[in-house]
């Protein structure tokens, strides 16, 4: 029996090998970017993961709902291959307190970018306009958890010394 990810995997290698896409690929390659249009459903999830598999993909939607569908049918094939990027719902100011899910997905997303690890990010125009912290902040907030241990930490959660 064939696994979900490995038909995806065998259909991304097929529209790869396609001329269309070989021509949209040289087109990007060009300008660093170009249109593709008629893609339907879950063909969208199939193109991004095929060009996801040369370079990474940010794949912008106008609308959260249009970006939810699209993450849920690249993540239904792929889970390890996508990532969201999602718009505040209110901008953090002194008075407001963020939604800390929102907050987490932001952050993991940005880490995940700079590590090189995100294939395809899913945004939408919202999400990509608001704030975000510095990188030096984003590296100063990081703690290592693995060094840490290593260092000699002495109990546990909740326990003494």
């Amino acid at each position: 029996m064939i696994k979900y990810p490995e038909r995806m995997e065998a259909l991304v290698k097929k529209f790869t090998a396609t001329k269309n896409f070989r021509l949209l690929r040289s087109q990007i390659g060009r300008r660093k970017q170009a249109k593709a249009g008629g893609l339907y459903g879950s063909s969208k999830a199939v193109f991004l993961q095929a060009l996801a598999s040369e370079a990474p993909v940010l794949a912008i939607a106008a609308h959260l709902d249009d970006a939810d569908r699209l993450y849920q049918e690249i993540s239904s094939a792929a889970p390890e291959s996508v990532i969201s990027f999602p718009a505040w719902e209110s901008l953090p100011d002194k008075d407001a307190h963020p939604d800390p899910e929102i907050f987490a997905d932001r952050a993991q997303t940005i880490w995940a970018i700079k590590q090189g690890k995100a294939r395809i990010i899913v945004a939408t125009i919202l999400s990509l306009l608001q704030p975000l912290p510095a990188p030096a902040k984003i590296d100063a907030s990081v703690v290592d958890l693995a060094a840490a241990c290593a260092g000699g930490l002495r109990g546990g959660v909740g326990g003494g010394g």
